[in-house]
């Protein structure tokens, strides 16, 4: 069996699927161009998948990447007055009450250096670009029905990874992921008052892997 298990990965095109958790980063919105006017914190422990698929040249490997994300929100802070779902405008305040999910998925080209692997242990960090969508979906207050924002916005983001890995078989690697990913200038127009929100969206995320090397 140990001959087999030490087959080179080099040179092999490879799928790898990731499922994990991830941290969002509070959502600063700048409305009508107004600095820090309301943030979004979110709840942690929302789901991140993703699917790659890339090239072993040895040291360095070429991939492309779909993420999906799901983040719900745990508080609203208006810092500034806004018109958010009503038509009465919300001082600065925190609002529990409003609720809502982003829904976020991106495709990603990255590039990653790798150490170690060739059926040993392996390590591997990179960096990756791309375009991402974000849908804010349903922002509101959970006592009324209406929305203030229900829309997407697309943007370009890069991200920071780090991973390790071990084989299971000649052809099946095991690993875990962390993923860092951040884009600005995400822009969306409010329902009621035709406000401009525009903000940031990024997030920490921890992942399990499994790769298949052909």
């Amino acid at each position: 069996m140990a001959p087999t298990a030490v087959q080179a990965r080099d040179g092999e095109a490879y799928v790898q699927y990731a499922l994990g958790l991830t941290d969002p980063l509070d959502t600063e919105f700048r409305v009508d161009g107004i600095k820090q006017a309301n943030r979004v914190d979110y709840h942690t422990g929302q789901f991140d998948t993703a699917l790659s698929v890339g090239y072993d040249f040895g040291t360095i490997r070429a991939e492309g990447e779909f993420i999906a994300q799901r983040s719900r929100i745990h508080d609203y802070i208006v810092n500034v007055p806004t018109l958010l779902t009503g038509p009465e405008v919300a001082q600065p305040a925190l609002y529990p009450d409003v609720k809502g999910y982003t829904h976020r998925k991106a495709l990603m080209a990255n590039i990653i250096v790798e150490a170690g692997g060739n059926g040993k242990i392996g390590l591997y960090g990179g960096l990756g670009v791309g375009f991402q969508n974000v849908k804010a979906s349903r922002f509101r207050s959970r006592l009324l029905l209406d929305p203030f924002i229900d829309a997407s916005s697309t943007r370009l983001v890069g991200q920071a990874i780090v991973g390790a890995y071990i084989p299971l078989s000649k052809n099946l690697d095991l690993g875990v992921k962390y993923r860092l990913i951040h884009g600005e200038g995400f822009q969306y127009t409010s329902i009621q008052g035709g406000q401009t929100f525009k903000g940031n969206f990024g997030s920490h995320s921890w992942l399990g892997t499994l790769a298949w090397n052909f």
